[in-house]
């Protein structure tokens, strides 16, 4: 019994292992909060993708494109974001507001049909050389 338990118990755990992911060339990337993570004074995260254990920083901003003759409004009355700037084209930097997690609102941007794609405004980890 005990080693039935211990099996369903290490399953779920795998199976429930990372929730956070984002969109890349359309497939999902999962990431894990690193487990030692001050955040910068400027407001990084860093994780760790579990499929190749690169390390990407997020802060609030979101990279999004929108589908040709999408209109930004409509989009931005389906998420907790504001317009930071046009990059060019149908190309928006936005800002996720009120704490809302950068990982799950670019993710229900990017399944929405208005746009091309949508994902978190990595930062690169920086290192002393």
């Amino acid at each position: 019994m005990n080693k039935i338990l211990i099996i369903l118990v290490s399953i779920f755990s795998l199976l429930n292992a990372s929730s956070l992911y984002f969109y890349d060339s359309g497939q999902k990337v999962f990431v894990e909060e690193l487990a030692v993570n001050a955040k910068s004074q400027s407001g990084v995260v860093y994780y760790k993708k579990t499929a190749d254990s690169n390390v990407v920083g997020v802060d609030d901003k979101i990279i999004v494109q929108l589908s040709r003759h999408s209109d930004i409004h409509s989009l931005l009355s389906k998420c907790n974001v504001e317009i930071l700037r046009k990059l060019g084209g149908d190309l928006y930097l936005l800002k996720v507001l009120g704490g809302e997690n950068v990982f799950e609102t670019a993710a229900v941007l990017h399944e929405d049909s208005d746009t091309v794609f949508a994902q978190p405004n990595f930062i690169k980890l920086r290192r002393a050389r």
